[in-house]
This record gives C-alpha cells, sequence and structure tokens, in this order.
C-alpha cells in the first residue's frame, strides 16, 4: 500500500508526509502530502461505492465551510485542502459552545444547489424491523417516520454531509468546516439531527436549540430524523454501552414520542 501511495505522490508531484489511514469504508487510504509550492494537503483515494464525497465536495467548494476540492486526478483519487484545527469531539473537551456556528455552517452548505446525479437518500422499506434492541412500538414509530423522511427527500431535497461524525467537523479559527462527506440528496432535517444525536451521544452535550437558531429555521421533518438516529445508534452500539445509554435516557425522557424527542435534545 505504501508503493501505490508513494507512487502516485511521485506522478502528481506530491511529497509524502503521513499515511492517515488505510482501507477505511470510506477510503482505499488518505494520505498527508505537501503539494510543490509548499502547501499541506490531503491525498484520497475514494470507493466507488461512495460517488457522492466528490460531488459535495466540488458543490460546496465555495462556501468556506467544507474543506476545498484542489484536484480531481481521476479514479477515484483527489487532492483536498488540508484544515487546521480540532475536530469537534476534541474542542467541546476544551469548552467549544458556539453552537449556533455549526448551524450556519450547515445552513450554507445546504444553501448550495443539489449537484447532478447525487444519489438520493435511501431506506428500505421494512428496514428498521430488522434492527436490534428496539422495542415493537419504537419500530412501528421508526418506520413511519421513515416513511415521512423519504417523502421529504423527494419534496426537499439538498445536498447532504450525511456522514456527521464529531471527527468530521473541523472547529478552526474561522469557523467550523466538514471533512470526509458521504454526499446524498435528502431533507437538511437529517444533518441537523444527525450531527445533535450524534454529539449528545459522544459527549453528553444538548445544543438543538442553538444550532437550529443559527441553521435560521427548523427544517421540516426534524423530530422524524432525530427518531431515526436515535433508533439507528441504539441499535447499532447496543442498551448496554455509553451511545446506547444515553439514546436511552432520550427516549426515556421522551415517553417514546418523536417530538419529544426534539424537545429532550433541546435542554441544557
Amino acid at each position: 500500500m505504501n508503493d501505490e501511495i508513494k507512487e502516485a505522490c511521485d506522478r502528481y508531484g506530491l511529497t509524502l508526509q503521513d499515511v492517515l489511514s488505510r482501507g477505511g469504508r470510506a477510503s482505499k487510504y488518505v494520505a498527508k502530502v505537501e503539494t510543490g509550492t509548499g502547501a499541506t494537503a490531503v491525498l484520497k483515494h475514494g470507493i466507488a461505492q461512495r460517488p457522492g464525497e466528490l460531488a459535495a465536495l466540488r458543490a460546496w467548494n465555495n462556501t468556506g465551510c467544507s474543506a476545498k476540492l484542489l484536484e480531481d486526478y481521476g479514479d477515484n483519487l483527489f487532492l483536498i485542502e488540508w484544515i487546521s484545527g480540532p475536530p469537534l469531539n476534541k474542542a467541546l473537551l476544551d469548552g467549544f459552545s458556539d453552537f449556533k456556528s455549526l448551524g450556519r455552517m450547515l445552513r450554507a452548505l445546504h444553501a448550495v444547489a443539489v449537484p447532478n446525479g447525487l444519489e438520493a437518500l435511501s431506506i428500505e422499506p421494512g428496514a428498521i424491523s430488522t434492527w436490534s434492541h428496539l422495542e415493537p412500538d419504537l419500530i412501528t414509530k421508526g418506520e413511519e417516520a421513515t416513511d415521512r423522511l423519504l417523502k421529504d427527500a423527494r419534496e426537499l431535497p439538498a445536498t447532504l454531509h450525511s456522514d456527521l461524525a464529531l471527527i468530521n467537523v473541523i472547529i478552526t479559527n474561522s469557523g467550523p468546516r466538514v471533512i470526509d462527506p458521504a454526499g446524498l440528496r435528502g431533507p437538511a432535517s437529517m444533518d441537523l439531527a444527525q450531527l445533535a444525536v450524534m454529539t449528545w451521544g459522544r459527549s453528553g452535550r444538548r445544543f438543538l436549540d442553538e444550532l437550529a437558531v443559527g441553521y435560521g429555521s427548523e427544517p421540516a421533518g426534524l423530530s422524524d430524523a432525530v427518531l431515526f438516529f436515535v433508533l439507528l445508534y441504539l441499535s447499532l452500539a447496543g442498551p448496554d454501552s455509553p451511545l446506547g445509554r444515553r439514546m436511552q435516557e432520550l427516549v426515556a425522557e421522551a415517553d417514546k414520542d418523536p417530538a419529544e424527542l426534539v424537545a429532550a435534545l433541546r435542554r441544557n
């Protein structure tokens, strides 16, 4: 693998500084490199199963809210800007609290026209019924929410990041920026819900109210999207994990009511 990375660097006039990852679920490899002008950048070999990343990066290139796409070498190999700053999970530990700026960031990304060919959000009918650790009434409510979200995806599409793990939000001196988008066409509520639910799950911080204020409005379907991600993370992590326990806490506070889940995430 290192030989392949070095060969790519030699071909495009780059100097390899560090291999950041190999064989991830979203890329073949990711490397920190130096360009011919001395700038630090990221060389990434994506995977064919994730074509939305390049489309989203191109669409967002002038927003100042995502990593810039510098070069597309073809065959899923591309060069993107290196962004300096801590990821959101570390910034929260250091006292970061400007949650409205995260809403403004998402608003700027969603305001860009959806690029042609971007794949739509897809959830198989009945998928939630196959998820583990969920009570029957939650499955029913989750399936109903999913149907509404897919309708919103058709009628109110935005370019979604759709992989808003805390490590994919970098806090810079000029504001938050995203990296590594999955890139899907879907309802804006999915990005806000994923970021709010994941932040609660990983850090115990609740900031949906400030996130929505920064966004400028509450997008349609927010309660459905919050329910979807609460059930998803509860199923994936399991009820005995720290993440699963936080999802169960929200469900209990909301008395299994999707609208009350949003209210629970607004409480500080």
